[in-house]
């Protein structure tokens, strides 16, 4: 007889076999009830046999985890308090891990988009040289194309802005110019037309998918039609495909955030070509990096024995490294700070989370000891509380998964300016990957002492005993946590302080004007009729008159700024050299930006064209101690006189040293080709006079195209744009560090009160004050929270000296930093400690008494 099948429910085998041995016994001569019973008599125990038939097919312990999975949902809806505080911390401490993660999988982990890209390297000049331009003449890089071997393909690149005009319109594009094997390199085929060719002539550009979707709205007739580029005539061979990304370091050190809208050849390198480019190049695969600098560096000294006539013979410190590696190394030690104090945060959450699961599991002392009474083993208690923590670590991954996402949404609106590879971060295999370990490793973690606790719970007193007490070393673990706790929230607190000064001294460097109230926004006039400079002066005088018309408007001010070498003529290393910024301006640009002015007078309209002024670097540099009015100076080997001197300021890159600067008038020095910057001093808010400018400057010069239109304070902001993430990310680091810790301090101190109540009743009866009693609870919570900022300040010094390239302008090991921290810290302790301190002094003694 079959009485089992496999594939059915065993209830219903067992009832088919019961029902046929009935009708049998029936048959016999039995009656229905006797033929039931010797039916059950002869199968034995049903509820036993349906055990061992699911224990066949169903291995024991995924029923047992199935069971303290049903336990575990059970009771943490009861306690939904107690599961929505746990849940909150293990989401938030999760989701910053993963997006910091993130952050790290696509600058630092994930591979180039490029072929090969493991072995694509650039050069870049270190040293003062490279604060002035880095990369290779024009010149050299043909030179470097016919006799460096180390390369399988080599390019120059130069990023500059220029105008991109049609007979209807016109916007300012970030151009890249490219020279030798560019598009073998960055391997990618065009998605309309064609690219253009290693040597191909000037004249011919190749348009970004972007451009071509917003500039010339997605029309494929554009392949092959004409524009202008800077004025000069070009024609549109093709379109690069939408997910077509460069990622190259930029000339002057720092990194192209913004992608180029339009390609163009280089065109002849000819000898006597002052433009610089960089350089990347993919190496042999039988060659490396070190290989490649040698060459170059023997290249380069005899170019300059060969060319002694050049005009700029510095020789500076070479490198040659991997992109990857070049790409990465602004923001790595920022990343990795930021990921260690993710990882910190994390630490704190799984402290406070053990510490509420030891409180909690001591609430529940009695029940583990009656599952030991009736025969539970302790491996199975430990299995019920580590599949509590496994369930909560899964929940609190979960959330931490949809935190991530919101914050990295949140990061991708904010742009790209923060990061290179921004707009790569995201929730991808590895990163998830990297929040299921994260989340079983803090199921463990937070988990381990609450369940060896409980399995180590005793029968005999909890079941004599209505309460629980708490054993010593119960109390001790509790304790050593909120101490870890308030160590790690000293070393996050005080990188987020270092953070804070850096920015105070990055804003207080601002002091030589006064940038609020101010308008900026750049117009470079494009075409040949520009390059006439009494058509360029012209066109100055219409936008000055044009922008002074708007109402609201107080002063307007134009400047075309370059920057030049200044030679270090006493200086101990031959051919190193200085840089400085030359602005042409015109008269009203001082006031129009607010300029503080030290000694002497601005430039006036009448003032002849050697009259300049210099900024108090420049004079230091120039003068030493001697007062620089009246005094003559040769500026690139024109003299000059110095009429006044202006504080130092800074335009952007707030997180830089000032430069040498030198101001000249416009109108006396004009050159030919103008690129303007306008600075618009207004009253009330700039932001309502932009617009305005915008249309006054549209009517004058309608195909020429304004751009960076922003306050000023707004375009010093986005200079510090990075380090400005950096501190959000800290600082949030930090409050979430200090207030989970003054949580756990929280609870520690109230559970203990609660646990105490007996014995301050009894205090309080023996005739104890209530500030006795609250100086008893105080101390109970203070003592392990100062341990644990005593041993945090000692420990925030490692994390300070790593920190060193992430602030300026502040030591590692800044006093008012390491001594605010700590008494920030204890007063959040003490703040945390007064309610349950306050709550011990009101506990009636004889309520109290009649507790056990």
């Amino acid at each position: 007889m079959k009485w089992l099948d496999r594939s059915g429910d065993a209830a219903g085998d067992i009832e088919f076999f019961l029902a046929e041995e009935t009708a049998e016994n029936i048959a016999r001569g039995m009656t229905p009830e006797e033929a039931r019973l010797a039916a059950q008599r002869k199968f034995g125990n049903c509820l036993r046999v349906r055990e061992e038939v699911r224990s066949v097919w169903v291995p024991r312990w995924i029923d047992d985890f199935a069971l303290d999975l049903r336990y575990t949902v059970r009771t943490f809806w009861r306690a939904k308090l107690f599961t929505v505080a746990v849940l909150s911390m293990m989401a938030l401490s999760i989701g910053i891990n993963t997006v910091v993660f993130s952050l790290v999988n696509s600058l630092l982990l994930r591979p180039l988009p490029y072929p090969e890209g493991e072995r694509l390297v650039v050069y870049s000049d270190e040293g003062k040289a490279a604060r002035f331009k880095s990369g290779i003449l024009v010149a050299d890089f043909a030179a470097w194309r016919e006799r460096i071997r180390s390369f399988e393909f080599i390019a120059g690149y130069q990023h500059q802005d220029s105008i991109l005009s049609t007979t209807h319109q016109a916007a300012t594009v970030k151009t890249l110019t490219t020279a030798g094997e560019f598009w073998r390199i960055a391997g990618v085929r065009p998605a309309l037309g064609r690219l253009f060719g290693e040597d191909e002539t000037t004249g011919t550009v190749v348009l970004s998918h972007r451009v071509f979707t917003q500039f010339f709205s997605g029309d494929p007739s554009v392949v092959g039609s004409q524009a202008l580029l800077a004025g000069t005539p070009v024609t549109i061979t093709g379109v690069l495909p939408p997910d077509f990304r460069v990622l190259l370091p930029q000339e002057r050190g720092g990194l192209e955030l913004r992608e180029p809208d339009v390609f163009q050849p280089a065109g002849a390198l000819l000898r006597g070509d002052r433009r610089r480019l960089s350089v990347v190049g993919r190496l042999r695969p039988d060659m490396t990096a070190e290989m490649a600098l040698s060459e170059v560096k023997a290249l380069q000294s005899s170019l300059i024995q060969e060319f002694p006539d050049r005009w700029f013979a510095g020789v500076s410190l070479m490198k040659v490294q991997p992109l990857r590696e070049n790409l990465a190394s602004r923001a790595a030690a920022a990343l990795t700070v930021l990921q260690i104090a993710g990882l910190l945060v994390l630490l704190i959450a799984c402290s406070n989370i053990a510490g509420l699961l030891l409180a909690r599991g001591l609430a529940r002392k009695r029940e583990v000891s009656i599952r030991i009474a009736i025969g539970a083993g302790r491996g199975r208690l430990m299995r019920q509380y580590l599949s509590e923590g496994l369930s909560l670590a899964i929940a609190g991954g979960a959330g931490g998964v949809l935190v991530a996402w919101f914050l990295l949404w949140a990061m991708h609106q904010w742009g790209t300016l923060v990061l290179p590879r921004l707009a790569e971060a995201e929730l991808d295999g590895r990163v998830l990957l990297f929040t299921t370990v994260l989340s079983l490793l803090s199921a463990l973690l937070f988990s381990f002492w609450p369940a060896v606790g409980l399995g180590n719970a005793g029968s005999h007193g909890a079941l004599r005993s209505h309460g629980a007490s708490e054993s010593p070393g119960s109390k001790s673990v509790r304790m050593g946590l909120v101490s870890a706790e308030f160590a790690i929230a000293v070393v996050l607190a005080v990188g987020a302080g270092l953070m804070i000064r850096s920015f105070g001294v990055m804003n207080a460097a601002v002091q030589g004007f006064e940038p609020r109230q101010v308008l900026v926004m750049r117009l470079s006039l494009a075409g040949a009729e520009y390059k006439e400079k009494a058509r360029a002066a012209a066109m100055i005088g219409e936008v000055e008159a044009a922008l002074r018309s708007i109402p609201g408007v107080v002063k307007a001010g134009l400047a075309e700024r370059q920057t030049y070498l200044l030679q270090s003529a006493n200086s101990a290393t031959p051919h190193i050299v200085d840089r400085f910024d030359e602005s042409l301006v015109t008269p009203e640009y001082f006031a129009a930006i607010g300029m503080r002015l030290v000694r002497g007078r601005w430039i006036e309209a009448r003032d002849a064209a050697d009259a300049a002024v210099i900024n108090e670097s420049l004079a230091r540099r120039a003068f030493g101690t001697e007062d620089p009015i009246g005094q003559p100076m040769k500026q690139l080997g024109r003299p000059v006189r110095v009429v006044g001197v202006a504080a130092d300021l800074k335009y952007s890159r707030m997180d830089q040293d000032v430069v040498p600067e030198l101001f000249r008038g416009y109108a006396q020095n004009i050159g030919g080709r103008p690129s303007l910057f306008i600075a618009v001093r207004v009253e009330g808010d700039p932001a309502l006079v932009a617009s305005s400018a915008r249309k006054r400057l549209a009517e004058i010069a309608p195909m020429q195209a304004i751009h960076g239109v922003e306050t000023l304070e707004a375009s010093l902001s986005d200079s510090i744009a990075p380090r400005r993430l950096n501190l959000l990310l800290m600082l949030g680091f930090a409050s979430v560090s200090i207030a989970m810790a003054a949580i756990g301090i929280y609870g520690v101190v109230a559970y203990s009160v609660t646990q105490r109540t007996h014995e301050i009743g009894i205090r309080r009866a023996l005739g104890a004050s209530g500030w006795q009693i609250a100086g008893t609870v105080l101390r109970c919570g203070l003592s392990p929270a100062l341990a644990g900022i005593a041993a945090g300040s000692l420990g925030a010094i490692g994390l300070a000296k790593s920190m060193a390239s992430l602030v300026y302008g502040v030591e590692p090991l800044d006093m008012v930093t390491f001594l605010t921290v700590p008494i920030v810290l204890a007063a959040a302790a003490t703040a945390a400690c007064l309610l349950p301190a306050a709550r011990a002094t009101r506990i009636d003694p004889m309520i109290a008494l009649r507790l056990d």
